[in-house]
């Protein structure tokens, strides 16, 4: 039996092209998908075999144009007007998007 791995996540292109790395033996290959499938396989686990050293492991496909950075910067939450401190954050994921704000505790902000 194949030996079994955790959970690698692909980003894919806005064409729908991305890398699969296999997580045991490193070896890459590309992966092209429709629209359709796409949407099908978004954040969902799909469970797939390495050609190469035959270990099965799961990917996670995105979307995005750019993976997220993580980070850690500490800060704290403060009202617009008042300029009270409504507690401290620590930004761990940066994306065009948005921040990724949590509180002490861990909780989203």
């Amino acid at each position: 039996m194949a030996a079994t791995v955790g959970i690698s996540r692909v980003y894919l292109n806005e064409d729908g092209q991305g890398v699969i790395t296999c997580g045991h033996c490193d070896v890459q290959r590309p992966i092209h998908t429709s629209q359709r499938l796409h949407e099908s396989i978004h954040r969902k686990l799909v469970k797939t075999k390495c050609k190469s050293c035959e270990s099965i492991f799961y990917v996670r496909f995105n979307c995005r144009r750019y993976p997220r950075i993580p980070v850690h910067f500490p800060g704290k939450l403060v009202h617009l007007h008042s300029q009270e401190v409504l507690g401290h954050v620590q930004i761990i994921s940066l994306s065009l998007a948005r921040l990724y704000p949590f509180s002490q505790n861990g909780k989203a902000v």
